[in-house]
């Protein structure tokens, strides 16, 4: 995995928005899947807006539309 940093004039919030040449990089990992549980996870549902301490929720429209939709189709999961 790797983080992209912005550039100066880059748009940051609209996640819609494409950024393009070059871009600072950096490593931070891999990520090994090493099992797979099949579908179990369609109970649980994932909500944008829980963050972790220390990181700030991005300043774009589409965030707060998200966790509606999430929660929408949590619901027609179940």
């Amino acid at each position: 995995m790797y983080l992209v940093y912005a550039n100066k004039n880059d748009v940051t919030n609209d996640t819609t928005a494409l950024w393009t040449g070059e871009h600072k990089e950096d490593f931070v990992g891999t990520l090994n899947v090493s099992e797979y549980s099949g579908n179990e996870c369609n109970s649980d549902v994932y909500f944008p807006s829980e963050i972790p301490t220390g990181v700030g929720a991005p300043n774009d429209p589409l965030f707060d539309v998200r966790n509606q939709a999430y929660a929408i189709t949590f619901g027609k999961r179940q």
